[in-house]
């Protein structure tokens, strides 16, 4: 987990390459905390615990969805005039999709901030 938030900061997301590459590691970030949550029943501590761990993979799924939206965005900055037209409808389709992840990130985190097994990290 660490080696892969590692790869992140080197990542550069000014390119579509490295935009692609962050996407991948962010989405391989989500799994590595999927199986943290799914096979470590009795969490060592308040940090590893399910709602806790559940949290962190909608924020790393959100950031790969981030990363799609920003490539998205800088392919179609860097289009011809004529496939800028075609590129729109995309260019919609993917901004709603990330809107879409960040509604269910917030509501995800909102839930988490009111249950009782976080209680403690919000004052």
């Amino acid at each position: 987990m660490c080696l892969l938030l590692l790869l992140l900061l080197l990542q550069n997301r000014r390119t579509v390459c490295g935009l692609e590459l962050s996407a991948s590691d962010f989405r391989l970030s989500a799994g590595v905390l999927r199986y943290l949550r799914d096979n470590f029943q009795h969490a060592p501590s308040a940090d590893l615990q399910a709602t806790v761990v559940n949290c962190l993979v909608h924020l790393m799924l959100s950031q790969a969805r981030e990363c799609t939206l920003e490539r998205t965005l800088l392919e179609h900055d860097n289009s011809s005039p004529g496939d800028q037209t075609n590129g729109l409808l995309l260019r919609h389709v993917e901004l709603a999709q990330e809107c879409s992840t960040v509604s269910r990130f917030r509501r995800s985190f909102a839930l988490f901030s009111c249950s009782r097994d976080t209680a403690g990290f919000f004052g």
